[in-house]
């Protein structure tokens, strides 16, 4: 449990800064985007996020990671269709491609990590959101995390995790193939 709130809390940061308070992203020159131009939630993760906030300003400790859980499972399960970068956790994703002080890429190795990482976090989150449905009497855990995998850990559907998955495989490749910065002295 330690694990997923640490990634939800860590990726729920940045969903804040975008979507929630205005102008914490700033650009060099005029014509350059921040996330706040690509990323919009949908009406379910508005919904959810409403609550989480509602729940952080009113609420015990219990109700808001009960709204965190809602608003991850919303952020983590659902098809995004032609407009993928409008998922907040695909934004994540490409805010965390770059080193921000130096404006370069991760190594494919680094950002691969991070990678591994957030999938991890999200099957923890599945898990234990099917546990917690089980537990209400909404289910089994065990078909309930072969729906969400099912629907949402696949490669071939479109999905933030389906397009975490397939950039971890490239960059595995990627990684393997690449000159390493010793080997090109």
């Amino acid at each position: 449990e330690i694990e997923a709130v640490t990634g939800v809390q860590t990726c729920a940061l940045p969903i804040y800064q975008v979507v929630h308070s205005s102008g914490h992203f700033t650009t060099l020159s005029e014509g350059q985007r921040t996330p706040a131009d690509s990323i919009r939630l949908t009406d379910e993760q508005a919904s959810a996020w409403a609550r989480v906030m509602e729940g952080a300003r009113n609420e015990g400790q219990e109700t808001l990671r009960d709204s965190l859980l809602v608003f991850c499972i919303a952020v983590i399960c659902h098809e995004f269709g032609s407009s993928r970068y409008s998922s907040p956790l695909l934004g994540f994703c490409a805010m965390q491609s770059v080193r921000p002080f130096t404006r370069t890429w991760k190594e494919p190795g680094n950002y691969n990590s991070f990678l591994s990482r957030l999938i991890w976090v999200a099957q923890l989150i599945i898990f234990y959101a099917s546990a917690s449905l089980e537990k209400a009497g909404d289910g089994n855990t065990l078909d309930l995390i072969k729906e969400y995998c099912s629907r949402f850990l696949q490669p071939e559907t479109e999905t933030p995790m389906s397009e975490i998955l397939g950039w971890r495989l490239l960059l595995f490749t990627v990684s393997k193939e690449a000159v390493r910065s010793h080997q090109a002295e």
